[in-house]
């Protein structure tokens, strides 16, 4: 019988060998699977309130989890910052898509959350040009945005 550690071991053994068959850019893509959705899914899920509503970073306006985006407020082309759960926030269609992020409501919503310092540690992160992304961490990274999806989703009845 193997212990729960072994368990997580071996999935995330098993994510690490999918990965190799993936380009880094598909790891990130917009595909479900790709991190960067499954990070932006989390967002939505664990600032959702017990009735599955989430309130929007840029406006305030409250609505269903799954009718807002998960906004970065720093672009997803830094691929540094694309999965950290600081930079990625419940927002509103029209603040997301028609008004960009919305960014001059965004920043100091933003401060408020989480404190200027965390916001300005995400606005000074970059990748070296060179960087390369360890497998075994975004296989990780992976398995632990899939078991906290999975947690949320049980809180509010979503499945």
């Amino acid at each position: 019988m193997l212990t729960p550690e072994e368990k997580r071991h071996r999935r995330i053994e098993r994510v690490c060998q999918q990965l190799k068959a993936l380009t880094i850019g598909s790891v990130f893509n917009k595909h479900p699977s790709g991190l960067a959705c499954l990070a932006q899914r989390l967002a939505r899920l664990a600032n959702a309130d017990d009735d599955g509503k989430c309130q929007c970073i840029s406006c305030d306006r409250w609505y269903s989890w799954n009718e807002m985006h998960g906004s970065h407020f720093i672009p997803r082309t830094n691929k540094a910052t694309i999965i950290d759960p600081d930079n990625i926030w419940p927002a509103c269609v029209n603040c997301n898509k028609y008004k960009d992020g919305n960014l001059a409501e965004y920043r100091p919503r933003l401060i408020a959350k989480i404190g200027i310092e965390r916001v300005e540690r995400l606005e000074k992160m970059q990748l070296p040009r060179n960087y390369v992304w360890n497998r075994w961490e975004l296989a990780e990274i992976k398995v632990n945005l899939l078991d906290e999806i999975k947690r949320h989703e049980e809180r509010l009845g979503v499945r």
